[in-house]
């Protein structure tokens, strides 16, 4: 246990305004549990503190035809906040939830969220955040093809933002560890990125930027004000290419019944280039990109088929998907796509080898090399 002096206790609850007691009034009578939502916060002898919401855990039932079971498990959360309010250190727990319906059963185990954030360059909040999910069940009562079952388990989300100087850089992973449709099993998978070399104070003014033009000029017509927009993000846009920023997919794969998927990319501008032209027709010139990716020959056959499927079904009021049965448009759609990917494959754009297609792209100066060959337009005019 640690004891640490407070100079203050402050217990808040709900107090509604009559005109918000008489609309919620018939809630909390279903479900008085709500009306004893508390918060709690402490303040230490330095300024400092810690604040506490706790949302309480209730059951109910909708005794209307459908009849619903809500089993709310409750909400918990635990900050902790500097003196000058410029760090604030966090965790959100919900212990779980579970709902039953007419028709489906959805269960969400034990969600938690965590932050930690600090106030950085120019008043930028950095710092970083999670977001995990063991399990989420989405289970409908009848195998009807309405609803599909869905089982999760091991859904992660982070995120971060730093600081270098000037220089903001943006993260974002996502993991996931097992998904079950219908008993297909899908996972794991996982996807990273980061944007970097942000100028702190392009940001902060991008931020701003819509609220400031408006306001600067409250007689703007909707249609001088858009082109003052486009002109301030333009030019908001040019301090950005300034700092060499970078976008890159480091990781992005996923494995599926039908084969895995796996990609990488990086986008970079050049920005000492950039500064000595810093014209938007000078762009491509100042860009250089890398995009690899990779599938399974039967899921890059299966995703294709499954599209112009869909493109046949979409024109089915003028009979070209109309009275087709099911398994004569999967052939038909299937037959196509094995004529297109040939046809993608013979013009150098997917490469296949041992059953896995691959792409690998390219861009620098002003020119495409695809599958390291040179991209002319002509080639796709065949």
């Amino acid at each position: 246990v640690r004891w640490k002096p407070c100079m203050a206790f402050i217990e808040t609850g709900m107090v509604l305004d009559p005109d918000a007691q008489s609309k919620l009034k018939e809630l909390f009578e279903k479900i008085p549990e709500l009306a004893s939502m508390r918060n709690y916060t402490l303040i230490h002898l330095d300024g400092s503190g810690e604040d506490h919401f706790i949302v309480p855990a209730f059951q109910y039932t909708y005794d209307d035809k459908d009849r619903a079971t809500v089993d709310w498990k409750g909400l918990f959360l635990r900050m902790d906040f500097s003196a000058d309010l410029k760090r604030f250190n966090g965790t959100v727990r919900m212990p779980g939830l579970q709902v039953s319906a007419k028709d489906v059963d959805l269960k969400l185990q034990t969600m938690q969220h965590t932050f930690r954030m600090q106030q950085g360059a120019h008043g930028l909040w950095l710092g970083e955040a999670a977001f995990d999910v063991p399990n989420f069940d989405f289970v409908p009562k009848e195998q009807n093809g309405e609803f599909h079952t869905v089982l999760v388990q091991g859904l992660k989300m982070r995120t971060t933002a730093g600081a270098s100087d000037e220089a903001i850089t943006y993260g974002l992973a996502l993991e996931a560890g097992e998904i079950l449709i219908d008993g297909n099993r899908y996972g794991p998978g996982g996807f990273q990125m980061e944007i970097r070399n942000l100028d702190a104070a392009s940001i902060v003014r991008l931020q701003g930027t819509a609220n400031r033009v408006e306001g600067a000029d409250p007689s703007l017509s909707a249609e001088a004000l858009q082109e003052k927009l486009q002109a301030e993000y333009l030019d908001i846009l040019a301090a950005l290419l300034k700092t060499s920023p970078e976008v890159e997919i480091t990781r992005m794969e996923f494995k599926t019944p039908f084969g895995d998927f796996a990609g990488t990319g990086k986008v970079s501008v050049e920005g000492d280039k950039w500064k000595s032209s810093p014209e938007l027709s000078q762009l491509p010139s100042v860009l250089t990109a890398d995009v690899q990716l990779k599938a399974g020959e039967d899921l890059v056959k299966r995703a294709v088929s499954n599209i112009i499927k869909g493109q046949i079904l979409a024109h089915g009021g003028e009979g070209l998907g109309k009275g087709l049965a099911e398994g004569l448009m999967d052939t038909m759609a299937s037959s196509m796509a094995a004529e297109q990917l040939q046809s993608l494959a013979a013009q150098n754009v997917l490469v296949l080898d041992n059953g896995v297609y691959s792409l690998h792209a390219t861009f620098d100066g002003g020119q495409t090399v695809l599958n390291g060959r040179p991209l002319q337009l002509q080639d796709f005019m065949q």
